[in-house]
């Protein structure tokens, strides 16, 4: 008990709080550490670049379909809007969001959500937003990788397994996972088969941490052996962890 007072107390003043009485115990057995990538590996401050490629009306309509979600895109994609339309908007897991307005079905989601022919061929994330049976067109986000990401997966490689998921597409994560040095990840992942790849992982006879900070990630975190959650990050997820990094900062995971 004095150790576990004593190693909390030094973790809490470098940004860690444990939650957990036996989560020091937990954390010792892993060999496996996941991380979710928006949001933990990267910054999550989310930058719409084409917003200038729909009108004002178009961006109310956007934001107020992507206020029904938590996901960092439409977060990004309501914060770019002066305005939102109210709408009763529904969130599909893993696809997207949309609502009945004016006559029309109007979608915020994924290419195959929205009946896009193909997603983007380049690096960027993205939605797409469909207006009834109008061609669904591309809304393009960047994030950057924190400075020291790289720095903390090369520590946690030195005695771990590291993983990363995400629900961006593949040439997206592949994108971030060479950024910060990850050469086994997972992209397109919504939150039931990030529940599958930890369970795999427990199955397969790993101790796996996981480390998270959104709404997608809380049953993956409420599964793994142990599980850190981003403080900044959304409060399900906190309630799903055993402790949390008060930073958005990868490195306090190390």
């Amino acid at each position: 008990p004095v150790a576990q007072v004593v190693a909390g107390r030094s973790l809490f003043r470098n940004g860690m709080l444990l939650k957990s009485g036996d989560a020091l115990e937990r954390l010792a057995q892993v060999d496996t550490v996941i991380f979710d990538k928006t949001g933990t590996l990267t910054s999550g401050a989310i930058t719409f670049e084409n917003r200038d490629d729909f009108t004002p009306a178009e961006r109310s309509l956007i934001a107020g379909l992507a206020v029904a979600s938590r996901h960092p895109l439409a977060i990004a994609a309501a914060r770019a809007s002066e305005t939102k339309i109210i709408i009763a908007a529904t969130e599909i897991d893993g696809k997207g969001i949309e609502a009945a307005y004016q006559g029309d079905v109007v979608r915020l989601g994924s290419a195959a959500f929205t009946g896009a022919d193909s997603a983007g061929d380049d690096d960027k994330m993205e939605l797409w937003f469909a207006i009834g049976q109008a061609k669904p067109r591309r809304l393009i986000f960047s994030d950057r990788a924190h400075d020291d990401a790289a720095d903390a997966v090369s520590d946690i490689a030195d005695t771990c397994r590291v993983i990363m998921l995400s629900g961006d597409r593949l040439s997206a994560a592949r994108h971030i996972a060479e950024k910060v040095g990850i050469s086994e990840f997972h992209a397109g992942i919504d939150p039931k088969k990030k529940y599958g790849i930890v369970e795999q992982e427990m199955n397969a006879g790993h101790r796996v941490l996981m480390v998270g900070d959104g709404v997608n990630d809380a049953v993956a975190l409420s599964q793994a052996d142990a599980s850190l959650a981003i403080a900044s990050g959304t409060a399900v997820a906190f309630d799903c962890a055993m402790g949390a990094i008060a930073s958005a900062d990868p490195s306090l995971a190390a």
